[in-house]
């Protein structure tokens, strides 16, 4: 990916990124015309502490603070996608690494930890426009109790939660596709807020409604 760490007047830093099953690396790189330099490596080699190694190699180590699945993971690991995102979500004019079910900020620090692990698709956006700031939609293949969840995409705090528990739910999308419904809409493989049953979706971002029966295309939109 590509970050603007420094704020859009600045020059922007390359984004290169390994591992979601377990250990995370994030590495922010920056390129002057002639050389490549790192600007900070951050490492998430365990659920609880991570550690951060800036521009000149001093590396130290944090214990993260969040994580509001109640699942015990506070930092990268495991919390990470087949993807990544990446978008100013907390306001501060710079970007943060949306890495799925966490998120790190422009310094490479955590910025929060969802907890529910592994999954294959998010979707950034303003999905529910009656909240301040942006909203993310992920599925997860982690095959735990909820199958997807949609959060703040600048705190991590869990607004809507659900699908069939025990399932790996490798596709999902969000998207405006009801033009009567303020708001976006959500849906996935395995969706609905019933953790037993396999129910139709999608649903409203803003209330949590279905509101449709029939799944749109899973994987991309078109606009």
């Amino acid at each position: 990916a590509t970050a603007y760490l420094d704020g859009p007047d600045s020059n922007p830093s390359g984004i290169f990124c390994r591992g979601y099953y377990t250990y995370a690396y994030v590495w922010a790189v920056d390129f002057d015309g002639t050389q490549l330099k790192t600007r900070w490596l951050h490492m998430s080699d365990s659920k609880t502490q991570y550690k951060v190694m800036d521009a000149s190699g001093t590396t130290k180590t944090y214990t993260g603070k969040t994580c509001f699945s109640g699942l015990g993971r506070y930092t990268m690991y495991a919390n990470g996608n087949h993807n990544m995102s990446v978008a100013d979500v907390d306001g501060d004019g710079k970007d943060e690494i949306i890495w799925g079910s966490a998120a790190c900020d422009d310094d490479g620090k955590m910025l929060y930890a969802v907890g529910f692990g592994h999954g294959d698709a998010i979707h950034l956006a303003d999905l529910d426009p009656d909240r301040p700031g942006l909203e993310l939609f992920d599925v997860h293949e982690e095959k735990g109790t909820y199958a997807w969840d949609m959060h703040d995409a600048a705190t991590g705090e869990i607004i809507w939660k659900g699908g069939q528990s025990g399932q790996d739910n490798g596709r999902g999308c969000a998207a405006d596709i009801v033009a009567d419904k303020r708001g976006q809409e959500f849906w996935s493989a395995y969706g609905g807020f019933d953790s037993s049953a396999r129910i139709q979706n999608p649903f409203n971002a803003i209330t949590g409604t279905q509101v449709g029966t029939s799944k749109p295309a899973m994987n991309f939109r078109i606009y």
